[in-house]
């Protein structure tokens, strides 16, 4: 049997197999990794092979939504090239078999159009900083171009964009913005990948970065080198969340890092989980993971725990019973990746049958984390409201915390919200708004809870002025 890298998403809202009834409210998607792995198994500029990549495409999510998945989160650009149309990096030899040569086809138009077609969701993967991890050299011009301009950092065999080069740091940017700004993908996702993933220091690589630093001190910064790296990446995170909010709000932004990111959880009121292994992320890659949740500049955090539950070091349920807390914590979503490549491995039960219920034992566990959420006690004024409306009650109520501003769509007068219109910036004396929103601002700014209002009936202007015999005056 082929052995694939999917990857699964499992979660609060998370991840279900073909194992029985799927319960509502879960992402349930999958990893579709590129560079050969997952899809495309074919490359090539030749119509035979667009076409056997398009049936494999098409085969996959056929099987995906038979087995009642959401979507997926496929890889567009895992090192520094393009499965769709760019004007800021090359081609991907993944598609069109060789570096900066054009395909003859969008391959993310495609998929983003197959998913659509069967109510799914595509989310684009992407590596933000990785060009490659195997000590090739590139010969496209975008290639030539960027080592030209001093962005590039190289550590062992890994060749990284510098996330403390400005100049890089806004490519990166920008080819992220291009995609979500071109294509309606649903969502947009990194994996584990930041400072390169040969540890610089291990590598005596150290130095790569000591121009840029420098730069940093010059101009008044105060953090140490290895604080300023993660800073970089954090940076990066929050100004492109922040893009996200004002480009495609409707979109959703989040990482997946690898399922160990414990080292800075004392500064956040957090405790270790339950392990022996070591956070290496934090001074490996330079990536704070906690710091994303805390800043809000993610919508969810996906952790890779690939890791058996009898795995002597990193077992899969304290590290899921953790990183759910995590999240509880900051108030993100959380949707675990478990691994399902390693369903014949020996960690997984040495077959199919025992690595499909290790993998099913998995999901269980994280989904009797969100049963047990959702069977909290609720307090008494909300004691006899069921849980769809409790679901609506707290969606409006983030929606209020990050869309409506005090002096900015409504103003406090005299213990009251009154509402700014947002076309002429008049006030609204006794203005509300509907379904919740009008209340969940008045919790916000801790003034007198008012009685929801509603909508008996609706009529358009045209049916309204039908009903009069005659009609006098002017508008």
């Amino acid at each position: 049997m082929k052995k694939i890298f999917f990857a699964l998403f499992v979660g609060l809202l998370c991840v279900s197999v073909a194992f029985g009834q799927s319960p509502k409210r879960e992402m349930r998607s999958v990893w579709v990794a590129g560079m050969g792995i997952d899809w495309p198994l074919t490359s090539g500029t030749s119509a035979s092979a667009q076409s056997k990549a398009k049936q494999q495409m098409t085969d996959y999510l056929d099987k995906f939504k038979a087995q009642n998945f959401t979507g997926i989160c496929l890889h567009v650009r895992p090192r520094a090239d393009a499965y769709y149309k760019s004007t800021l990096e090359p081609w991907s030899a993944d598609i069109s078999g060789t570096r900066g040569v054009n395909p003859g086809w969008d391959p993310l138009a495609f998929v983003i159009e197959e998913c659509h077609k069967r109510g799914m969701e595509c989310y684009a993967w992407v590596n933000p900083y990785r060009v490659n991890a195997n000590g090739m050299t590139y010969t496209t011009d975008f290639d030539k171009q960027w080592d030209a301009n001093g962005w590039l950092i190289r550590s062992g065999k890994w060749t990284s964009f510098n996330p403390g080069h400005p100049e890089a740091r806004q490519h990166c940017f920008d080819v992220i913005k291009e995609i979500y700004t071109n294509y309606m993908i649903d969502g947009m996702l990194f994996d584990d990948y930041f400072y390169p993933g040969d540890q610089l220091t291990s590598n005596n690589a150290d130095n790569v970065d000591d121009e840029q630093y420098q730069d940093y001190k010059k101009a008044g910064g105060t953090l140490t080198k290895y604080d300023w790296r993660r800073e970089n990446v954090n940076s990066f995170v929050r100004d492109l969340h922040a893009d996200i909010q004002k480009v495609r709000p409707g979109m959703r932004f989040g990482i997946g890092p690898a399922g160990i990111s414990y080292k800075s959880a004392s500064k956040y009121g957090l405790s270790k989980p339950d392990i022996t292994s070591t956070d290496w992320q934090y001074d490996g890659i330079y990536a704070d993971c906690l710091a994303w949740m805390n800043d809000k500049s993610i919508d969810f955090i996906a952790p890779q725990i690939y890791w058996a539950r009898t795995h002597s070091t990193a077992p899969y349920a304290p590290l899921a019973k953790w990183w759910s807390d995590a999240a509880k914590h900051f108030g993100i979503h959380n949707y675990v990746s478990i691994a399902s490549y390693k369903v014949e491995t020996t960690e997984f039960g040495g077959s199919v049958s025992a690595g499909s219920k290790e993998i099913q034992a998995q999901v269980e566990l994280t989904r009797e984390g969100r049963r047990k959420a959702r069977n909290l006690p609720k307090p008494d004024a909300m004691a006899t409201t069921g849980l769809y409306h409790v679901y609506e009650y707290v969606k409006q109520a983030i929606k209020v915390d990050r869309e409506f501003h005090r002096d900015q769509q409504y103003v406090v007068r005299d213990g009251e919200i009154v509402i700014v219109d947002e076309f002429t910036g008049r006030l609204g004396e006794g203005r509300k708004w509907r379904e919740g929103v009008h209340q969940a601002v008045e919790a916000k700014e801790g003034v007198e809870i008012t009685v929801a209002t509603g909508q008996a009936a609706r009529v358009t202007v045209q049916d309204f002025f039908l009903r009069f015999e005659h009609l006098a005056g002017m508008t």
